[in-house]
């Protein structure tokens, strides 16, 4: 008797301990779920340092996605932890040679090579903090700028210092510059005169022994940035007093000055820099603005401005090498990449928690940065976290992926059907003159679309051409999907039809609704109407089922990448159904507007979706919660889409396509 009850008290106690083991995993999952949300919201307003502090506390096996996600926001560079390790203060590249250089607070110049980060030569000789670098044109030389108040120059190959000038300057070097040509520098610092304090002051300099040629002073600040015209003899420069000059030489005869002091507001203008071509200038201020200049006469021609919430001081600056994009970062740590001729940001890399000391493009693609956090970074700008991409007017409505090439077919309003690489953004081709609101690809590489005539057309994707067109609908068609056996079936004007994969009809069944979309998997296909989704069984060609939805309106219907789930977009909400007995299983309430977007993973853990409430949200299906919210887009997310592990794409209303790259 008394074993039973023993054996009964033990059964309890462990009851009671599973009880409590599912309330504390429960709550250390809401308090993960409310960690992302804060991570999400402290991203959003560019305060990276905060939020990797608080991912850090989220335990990853509970949120696999949303905490990937995050990371890759959080987190876009890749750390150099081998290289330096000292504060960095100033960088310089010379891309044909590949070679780099750094400079900082330990007194030491490090050559690196580009290809593998190695360092391959140090050049030791400044008593004060290395503040500027410039390769010669050529690659054979460096000059070097430090706060010990002299310029040097060294011979790259050798590491041999070949001249000093430590004479012509009682204050730290602010820039050092090499002339397109190489036979001057120019260098900008600043001097304490009795009669009026600071002055700022430029000094050319010869390459061959740095003898200073000539001295142009400015203004009471110091001067900051210099850069040469790349073709004329012109050189324009910077200085805290929020000056621009240009100026022609060897006379330093005025061309023009763009000056904002203001008496009562102090906004210096720190670094400088010109396109290849020499046409604009961009100038960094502690006003937070980039402001870009036409070079020949200091005209205005825009501010590069950031949301004032977040925005801080621009610090460093650097045009591509084509002239279209500008990397801008300072004390905000983020690096923003800006389209020229848009005036708008087209990538924001976050990943440094402190200012951004200095800032280089070392190709086409990629960015280097040291930051006072005391870690330097590279920065893969195609595969940044979120990439941008015009694609059209309207749309693209569906989001059709052909795997096998990670190429995006998009169907639009537009009279354009064009095909996108996914790794790169760039059209690879265009198809042909056709609008549409659906688009569908086989496993056969057979892509589907109908245009809005009610004409169905079937493409190969290998070939690039189109196979036939499907005759039969004599209104817009809104469906099309391939079954699982490479069967076609779209819907229109009453009716669902079947094809074969050259186009020819197979079976039509006339339908007493209105449909709008048809999806299938294995052995059924549903049809959705704006009240119920209908199942057929797909090789009797017969209907099955009726779903009569919660919600009000169908917008959107999709089967899961098994088959498990149907998951149905009513107005605000996804209603969750079971293929196995077409119970509703869940419905994810959340979004504030009606959407289209949705897609589950290949896993089925995670449902995606869109709304034209401006946010992409990811949900748990175990438990149907709104697991992760991100507010990145500026319009109605149209489509999204799972592309294998590492990528989702999305598009909105104002026809852009977005590439969300989860690298971590």
């Amino acid at each position: 008797m008394k074993k039973n009850s023993l054996l009964r008290v033990l059964g309890f106690w462990c009851l009671s301990l599973s009880a409590f083991t599912q309330v504390r995993i429960s709550l250390e999952k809401e308090l993960d779920y409310s960690r992302l949300a804060t991570v999400e919201a402290l991203l959003q307003i560019e305060r990276v340092a905060e939020a990797q502090q608080v991912l850090n506390k989220i335990n990853p096996a509970s949120c696999e996605l949303e905490h990937r996600f995050l990371r890759s926001m959080a987190d876009q560079g890749v750390l150099l932890l081998d290289t330096v390790n000292s504060l960095i203060q100033t960088i310089t590249s010379h891309s044909p040679t590949g070679l780099l250089a750094v400079g900082g607070v330990d007194k030491n110049i490090y050559l690196i090579r580009i290809s593998d980060w190695s360092i391959i030569r140090v050049f030791a000789g400044h008593t004060g903090s290395i503040t500027t670098l410039d390769f010669s044109p050529d690659g054979k030389l460096i000059v070097s700028g430090s706060r010990d108040k002299s310029v040097k120059m060294w011979n790259v190959l050798t590491g041999e210092l070949i001249a000093n000038n430590n004479t012509d300057f009682n204050q730290g070097i602010y820039q050092v510059k090499f002339a397109p040509d190489g036979t001057q520098i120019g260098v900008v610092s600043w001097e304490l005169l009795p009669q009026y304090g600071v002055n700022g002051f430029a000094v050319l300099l010869r390459s061959e022994n740095l003898a200073k040629i000539s001295k142009q002073n400015m203004d009471q600040h110091p001067a900051a940035g210099f850069v040469f015209h790349p073709s004329e003899r012109l050189c324009f420069i910077s200085t805290w007093g929020e000056i621009i000059y240009g100026f022609s030489l060897p006379d330093w005869k005025l061309l023009w000055k763009y000056d904002l002091s203001d008496p009562a507001e102090y906004n210096a203008f720190y670094a400088i820099d010109i396109t290849q071509d020499g046409t604009t200038l961009a100038v960094g201020s502690a006003d937070h603005k980039v402001h870009l200049l036409e070079s020949k006469s200091g005209r205005l021609i825009d501010k590069l401005a950031k949301n004032a919430i977040f925005s801080r001081p621009v610090k460093t600056l650097d045009f591509h090498p084509n002239g279209k994009r500008l990397a801008v970062s300072g004390e905000d740590g983020m690096v923003s990449i800006w389209d020229i001729d848009t005036k708008e940001v087209v990538a924001k890399l976050a990943g440094h928690t402190s200012t951004i000391n200095a800032l280089q493009w070392v190709d086409d693609s990629k960015i280097l940065t040291a930051s006072q956090d005391t870690t330097m970074r590279t920065w893969d700008v195609v595969n940044s976290f979120l990439q941008e991409t015009d694609i059209c007017s309207f749309g693209p409505w569906q989001l059709p992926v052909w795997t096998k090439k990670s190429w995006l077919i998009a169907p639009c309003s537009d009279e354009k059907l064009s095909v996108y690489d996914l790794v790169s953004g760039k059209e690879v081709s265009e198809l042909g003159k056709v609008k549409g609101l659906c688009g569908s690809v086989s496993k056969d590489d057979k892509l589907a679309t109908a245009d809005f005539n009610g004409i169905v057309s079937i493409w190969d994707l290998k070939k690039g051409s189109r196979v036939t067109e499907c005759k039969g609908h004599t209104a817009r068609v809104d469906g099309v999907a391939w079954t699982s056996d490479g069967r076609l079936v779209t819907v229109g004007d009453k009716t669902l039809r079947m094809w074969n994969d050259e186009g020819k009809s197979l079976d039509s069944l006339l339908l007493d609704y209105a449909p709008f979309r048809v999806v299938s998997f294995d052995k059924y296909i549903a049809v959705s109407n704006p009240k119920q989704v209908v199942i057929y069984d797909t090789q009797k060609f017969m209907e099955i089922k009726r779903i009569d939805v919660k919600g009000n309106g169908i917008q959107e219907i999709l089967f899961s990448p098994r088959g498990s789930f149907l998951c149905i977009y009513t107005n605000k909400n996804i209603e969750v159904y079971r293929t196995e007995n077409w119970a509703l299983a869940s419905i994810l309430s959340g979004h504030e507007l009606s959407g289209y977007a949705m897609d589950v993973s290949e896993d089925e853990k995670y449902l995606i979706s869109g709304s034209n409430d401006q946010t992409l949200r990811i949900w748990d299906l175990t438990n149907g919660i709104n697991s992760l919210t991100f507010h990145g887009f500026n319009k109605g997310v149209y489509g999204c889409k799972f592309v294998g592990e590492k990528r989702i794409i999305a598009s909105t209303s104002e026809g852009k396509l977005f590439r969300l790259n989860l690298n971590k």
